[in-house]
């Protein structure tokens, strides 16, 4: 009976004849239902894979959603942290205006009370044009104490300068309105856009006691349902926050309730009331999609949305259900609608994101569609193949199986079994004799491997025997037999003896099989060797994702450079900054793991160069100048007389290290200067380059300098929050320096700073030293001792006479040649220098001069980071005209 009788005959498989053998007969229907449910499975692969598919774009859809939710959340939690700071540092204001109120004499205060009491205990505090106007209103305050009242006037009028102060330039206009209680809650202080008359006539009060007590309710600590009908329990900090009505609009407004206190008790209460609107335009900005805010009993608090008839309130209740077990973000699912929520910190509220199976739909339809028209191109192409098979390719060959397998089963024979291959090799024909399957095996698979088995037995048997004792005695050996094409790797143990067998000289065998013994050695040979490749593969894995990870990483820096050249405001500039600043160092971390990456698999490349040691020292100057002087630091060099002007070594390692130490140096230092020096020891052609950078920063305890070149350890657990890194700088400088035949070392003081030094074997290279001014009197002036002696080594390198001073006002008391040439390093503008350069040339060097010589106003201008465009500079002529132009083109 047939599977499938609908089928056609062809596929069915026809009547087996007679005389057709039964194997061969199955073969042919299995073939048929090989074809067809082979053609089924193949079908549910590609609807499965269609299916697939779809499940995998809903995924996607469904991961960018989460993804949305949290960029939400974190802008939601951001603006919130902003509103608490700024709250906060209203509150902190005004509770040291409290304790630190401002003397004033009687008749001041005499004549703010009397002006309060005659307007009928109201009043507008206005304390300048600095500060906002503030309505003073009181019910029962001319009852009080003199000094009591007193003081909560004065506190209005800080009140009106506080609130102005509290809130930035960009936020005068959207700024939040607000009032003060004292906390008998007679005495009240009206913020912006709120005044007694628009409040009576919003609350619908008929007189200032009933207007107190509405006000009352929204700064009591738990608000009434009347007025704040989705209140949030108190936070650990004195503020308080909840969803209320604005007093004015009735607009849905955010109530944040601050308490004021002093050493001997509550001075009153803050109220800010925040438009909701402000949130929803946060959340917009972060997310594009449906997300809502919603308070515990399912309030909207602010939505990207229109949140319609989503049922919000049995969402909450679910998604509370969902947070009390413990998952991090929180799902639902309610008909075809979805919702993940997370909570908002500090709060009960949640933030909900929401989306149907018609948004998954709207995201994909194109991919979905691609996939339908695919996939029944590949059903139909995939049956016409079978039928194809069937009629070509499997009929055909199951008509000469069926022939092969009629004559292979006339020549079956008995199959002898043993569990060890038996022969008799005669040793002179070296073939066998006798033999059972088992060892017609063997000597197949080994004559495979290209092994005369036989051949191979008799040669080692008569080699064991010669070395045995002359008696015949069995021997035993072992012979391995390689893997072939067909046949696994063998190890056979052999026992031999020699006898006689129908008067010829034979040798006995039996064969056993040792490769199960041999294979469980290997395994534990490969095991170790796996995991010395693991060990490998960790490094070469870190190498490659830091590889991987530092690609895009240029790419980001290369689009941050060019957002940097648009243009933009202060406040984007300054976020610029900061992204640049932390891209470079999430750079500088990936560039040190792959350098120890491939320091420890030893593949760190070390190209010997000639290379000038004071063009080296001024490149990584130029490099943090700008960080330097953004922190107000002195950044100084410092070049022995003695160092060679070309050596040959590994010049990019050695400048990667005296990077990393430079860097260090200025993150760690807060004010006063560095210094780079350089000198160098030993004599001939051999040299031992002396690399140094002292700071007054923070310093190390000795401690500290015991563990500071291990990897990924900082001198301080506090290091990384305040001023990052990875920990693998200062240990990759040491594994660089060992790699290149030198050491590195340190020494500090706590809180006065510390010196990093290291030492690199170079060679000197034989040169006769330019002397580009050889004859050119030149006057230096630097008040820096520092920069005084270097720029005058520098000169005098180049052939120039110098004659040095300290000071421009010397130039008039001093014999100064006229026409010699003037160098004035500046840290600040040096008055009265422009009437020595008439005649001459006039070069001022700085910290911050063009790294590139530049004229200005008579003088050129150059860095003293850059020696070469020093020399430039005193090379050109002392005059406008063609000369200078020539030289200024050369420059560029």
């Amino acid at each position: 009976m047939h599977w499938f009788p609908f089928l056609p005959l062809t596929l069915r498989g026809r009547k087996p004849p007679a005389d057709e053998d039964c194997d061969v007969s199955a073969l042919r229907l299995y073939q048929h239902r090989v074809l067809l449910w082979g053609g089924c499975l193949l079908s549910l692969a590609i609807v499965a894979g269609m299916v697939a598919l779809v499940l995998l774009q809903a995924s996607g859809f469904q991961t960018r959603r989460l993804e949305a939710l949290q960029r939400t959340h974190a802008a939601v939690e951001a603006h919130l942290v902003a509103a608490d700071a700024a709250h906060q540092r209203m509150l902190n204001m005004a509770e040291y205006a409290w304790r630190h109120r401002p003397d004033s004499d009687a008749a001041t205060r005499l004549a703010e009370r009397q002006r309060y009491l005659a307007g009928g205990q109201r009043m507008v505090v206005n304390a300048g044009p600095e500060s906002a106007p503030q309505m003073v209103l009181g019910v029962g305050t001319d009852h009080w104490p003199l000094a009591r009242l007193d003081r909560y006037l004065t506190l209005a009028h800080s009140l009106s300068v506080i609130r102005r102060l509290s809130a930035s330039d960009t936020e005068a206009e959207t700024a939040a309105s607000g009032f003060f209680f004292d906390p008998s809650h007679q005495f009240l202080v009206l913020g912006d856009g709120l005044t007694e008359q628009r409040l009576l006539a919003a609350t619908n009060a008929g007189h200032r006691a009933q207007l107190f007590q509405h006000l009352q309710q929204l700064s009591e600590p738990a608000v009434r349902s009347g007025h704040a009908p989705h209140a949030l329990p108190a936070l650990e900090s004195p503020m308080q926050i909840a969803l209320v009505r604005h007093p004015v609009s009735g607009a849905a407004s955010i109530a944040v309730r601050l308490l004021a206190h002093d050493r001997k008790g509550a001075i009153g209460t803050f109220v800010t009331l925040e438009p909701t609107h402000r949130l929803a335009r946060v959340m917009a900005v972060a997310d594009r999609g449906a997300s809502f805010v919603v308070t515990a009993d399912g309030g909207v608090v602010a939505g990207t949305a229109d949140a319609g008839d989503m049922p919000l309130t049995s969402v909450a209740r679910a998604l509370r259900s969902s947070q009390q077990r413990g998952d991090s973000v929180m799902a639902v699912r309610q008909g075809l609608r979805f919702y993940q929520a997370l909570p908002i910190a500090g709060t009960d509220w949640l933030l909900v994101n929401t989306y149907c199976l018609m948004d998954i739909a709207r995201d994909g339809w194109r991919l979905y569609l691609a996939a339908a028209l695919s996939g029944g191109g590949l059903m139909l192409g995939l049956w016409v193949l079978l039928a194809w098979l069937h009629w070509r390719i499997f009929g055909p060959a199951l008509a000469r199986a069926a022939r092969v397998y009629q004559g292979e089963q006339l020549s079956r024979s008995l199959i002898q079994l043993s569990p060890v291959g038996l022969c008799l090799i005669d040793r002179r024909e070296a073939n066998a004799v006798l033999q059972n399957e088992l060892m017609r095996h063997y000597a197949a698979a080994a004559e495979r491997s290209g092994i005369p088995l036989y051949l191979q037995l008799v040669q080692m048997a008569t080699e064991c025997e010669s070395r045995a004792a002359a008696s015949p005695e069995p021997v035993e050996f072992e012979l391995p037999i390689p893997a072939n094409n067909k046949t696994p790797a063998r190890q056979l143990l052999v026992g031999a003896v020699g006898a006689t067998y129908q008067g010829r000289d034979v040798l006995l065998c039996a064969l056993r099989d040792l490769s199960a013994r041999v294979e469980l050695e290997q395994q534990q040979a490969q095991a170790r060797e796996a995991a010395e490749a693991a060990s490998r593969a960790k490094g070469t894995f870190l190498a490659t994702m830091s590889h991987e990870i530092r690609t895009p990483l240029h790419g980001i820096l290369g689009h941050l450079e060019l957002l940097g050249r648009s243009s933009l405001d202060e406040d984007q500039r300054a976020r610029l900054r900061r992204i640049n600043q932390s891209a470079d160092s999430l750079l500088q971390i990936i560039n040190d793991v792959l350098d120890f990456s491939r320091a420890e698999s030893g593949q760190l490349e070390l190209q010997a160069e000639v290379f000038e040691p004071i063009v080296l020292l001024e490149r990584v100057a130029v490099l943090f100048s700008p960080l330097a002087e953004a922190k107000g630091l002195v950044l100084d060099l410092s070049v022995d007389g003695a160092v060679p002007g070309q050596v040959k070594g590994p010049q990019a390692r050695i400048e990667q290290v005296l990077r990393n130490l430079v860097s260090n140096a200025v993150k760690f230092t807060l004010s006063g200067r560095i210094d780079l020096r350089v000198r160098v020891n030993g004599e001939g052609e051999a040299l031992s380059l002396q690399v140094e950078v002292a700071d007054s920063g923070i310093g190390l305890s000795p401690t500290q300098l015991e563990r500071l070149f291990q990897p990924y350890v900082q001198a301080d657990a506090s290091i990384i929050t305040r001023f990052g890194g990875s920990g693998l700088g200062l240990s990759l400088c040491r594994e660089l320096c060992q790699r290149m035949g030198g050491e590195i070392h340190a020494r500090s003081t706590p809180a006065v700073g510390s010196v990093f030094a290291f030492s690199v074997p170079v060679e000197r290279v034989a040169g006769v030293s330019p002397s580009p001014l050889a004859g050119r009197n030149v006057i230096l002036v630097s008040a820096a001792a520092g920069w005084r002696d270097e720029l005058n080594r520098r000169l005098q390198a180049w052939g120039a006479h110098v004659q040095v001073i300290a000071d421009v006002a010397q130039l008039a008391h001093d014999d100064c040649d006229v026409e010699a040439a003037l160098v004035v390093f500046e840290r600040g503008p040096t008055p009265g220098l422009q009437r020595w350069c008439e005649g001459r040339c006039l070069v001022r060097v700085s910290a911050d001069g063009p790294l590139r010589a530049q004229r200005r106003g008579g003088a050129w201008r150059v860095s003293c980071y850059s020696g070469e465009s020093l020399l430039q500079a005193l090379q050109a002529p002392t005059r406008t005209g063609q000369g200078t132009l020539a030289v200024l083109q050369g420059l560029h």
